[in-house]
């Protein structure tokens, strides 16, 4: 797994967030999250416009090459 703070879509373009791919990952979440929960998440898109989105909780699914214990999910 590879970190980003940034993703770059490039006009007209589409980005898919799934497990596996790209996804986001809440690292110290403030309250115990439980799949099945919905989290509410604003982006940043560029340098001044933001998108709230609700997203579903679901439990993390790992591969035997992905290590993610140490993040809560």
């Amino acid at each position: 797994m590879i970190p980003h703070t940034n993703l770059n879509i490039p006009a007209n373009g589409t980005l898919a967030l799934q497990p596996g791919s790209y996804h986001l990952m809440m690292i110290n979440p403030k309250r115990l999250l439980t799949a099945g929960d919905e989290v509410t998440m604003t982006l940043t898109i560029g340098s001044d416009n933001t998108m709230t989105v609700a997203m579903p909780v679901t439990k993390a699914m790992h591969t035997s090459s992905e290590d993610h214990s140490h993040h809560h999910h």
